[in-house]
């Protein structure tokens, strides 16, 4: 939350409106059944937002499992480099909709400066109703600018071709995109130019095994 600077200290307004926020736990698990990440989240409790108060926008698409397939079938049938990325806290570094103001009282454990201060939220907490959504503008302005383009019949597929004939095509759900491409350099550079706006990991390195908890 610090490195991405997501919250100021502030005294709270008078009128304001403050959601609360809890911890979350998880266990990860690779495919056969090992734990593989133990991880802890603040998340907002969203369900407290109000429409045109604190959100404005909640809808984010996800690629269909359709389109994922093809374009997976299309790259193994031709023998194209097929890698998966994850995005690291992807919603906290998504700004809020401009003249969205979010206060929030901090976590358990967390003390604050001065006695009754909160936090007011300059980018997205999970849990959020905006958070997706906030989070899909920012990649689809970052790949946008990239010169890829977004399909028209799926919102989540973006595909880049250049005149000399290399392609990179990818799909995403949330923050873990798929990706295909028959130029292992122009992939590469794709990859180095991408980790220049998001901390990325890729567990696959190349050699992709699964994708949403699916095998491949």
């Amino acid at each position: 939350l610090n490195e991405n600077a997501v919250y100021s200290w502030v005294d709270k307004p008078a009128n304001a409106r403050c959601i609360g926020v809890t911890w979350a736990f998880k266990t990860k698990s690779t495919p056969d059944g090992y734990v593989s990440q133990l991880k802890s989240r603040v998340c907002a409790l969203g369900y407290l937002q109000t429409r045109g108060i604190d959100f404005l926008q909640s809808y984010a698409p996800v690629s269909t499992m359709v389109t994922w397939r093809c374009m997976v079938a299309e790259a193994s049938r031709k023998s194209w480099v097929v890698d998966v990325v994850d995005i690291k806290s992807a919603f906290l570094q998504s700004e809020l909709e401009p003249g969205c103001v979010v206060y929030v009282r901090p976590p358990k454990g967390v003390t604050p400066p001065k006695p009754g201060q909160v936090w007011m939220l300059r980018k997205a907490l999970y849990g959020l109703r905006q958070a997706a959504y906030v989070w899909n503008m920012k990649l689809d302005r970052i790949l946008t600018g990239m010169s890829f383009r977004r399909s028209a019949n799926d919102q989540c597929l973006y595909v880049w071709n250049h005149p000399s004939g290399h392609i990179i095509r990818l799909t995403i759900h949330v923050d873990d995109l798929c990706i295909v491409s028959n130029s292992v350099e122009w992939y590469t550079r794709f990859r180095n130019k991408l980790s220049e706006h998001f901390d990325i990991t890729s567990p696959s390195k190349g050699n992709t095994s699964t994708y949403l908890g699916i095998a491949m």
